[in-house]
């Protein structure tokens, strides 16, 4: 039995074995509880105890194999949430990326466009606000967030 238990303990802060007789039952029934700890367990699953109750000949009989096959799935849903972290964090780095270039492109004919309607004059000389009418658009002066297009690329 501590075989399996030391891969779950390999894989967690700690482990705690408890054992408790159970009131009130008919024939003497025991509970044993093991529950990993883990500080960093990426999926709340990882953290759900094992419990069996039964009598002491059940837990002799059972009690291992039903361990064994906790161990495997608490294995596999570990691999599967390092896997899936793994994909996330690409992920985000592949869409940080994305958005940084977005912003970059989507930024300079904004700045441009804000440098010629700023420097105040019109074509005949005069000083005249850059004032926008029904019939053309503000003039952008500065990014407004990132296009979504071009992180969806």
């Amino acid at each position: 039995m501590f075989q399996l238990l030391e891969g779950i303990v390999a894989s967690c802060d700690k482990v705690v074995l408890t054992m408790k007789a159970v009131k009130g039952a008919e024939n003497p029934l025991m509970s044993v509880v093991v529950v990993p700890f883990s500080e960093n367990a990426s999926d709340p699953a990882l953290k759900q105890p094992f419990q069996l109750t039964g009598t002491a000949a059940d837990l002799d009989e059972h009690f291992a194999k039903l361990l064994a096959g906790y161990a495997v799935q608490r294995a596999t849903l570990a691999e599967q949430a390092a896997a899936a972290a793994l994909v996330l964090e690409a992920a985000t780095k592949s869409q940080s990326r994305k958005a940084t270039t977005a912003i970059a492109k989507g930024s300079k004919p904004a700045l441009e466009t804000a440098e010629v309607e700023s420097d105040g004059e019109d074509e005949a000389g005069e000083s005249s606000p850059a004032v926008s009418t029904p019939d053309t658009p503000p003039v952008a002066t500065a990014s407004s967030g990132t296009n979504m297009a071009d992180l969806l690329g």
